[in-house]
């Protein structure tokens, strides 16, 4: 994985570990969209597997 993967899977893991049981709805939904954001912005850095050279 490339360093802006690997950076981007760090951030959704910390976005994860934020999730409570209880938590309120708003708090879980705006943590999921954040996810979801961070989750396209690894597809579509098309990513070879590779770091940058």
């Amino acid at each position: 994985m490339c360093n802006e993967c690997d950076r981007i899977d760090n951030e959704i893991e910390q976005f994860r570990r934020l999730i409570a049981p209880g938590m309120d709805s708003l708090s879980l939904a705006m943590i999921r969209c954040a996810i979801e954001m961070l989750e396209a912005d690894k597809a579509a850095a098309k990513c070879e597997g590779s770091p940058p050279k």
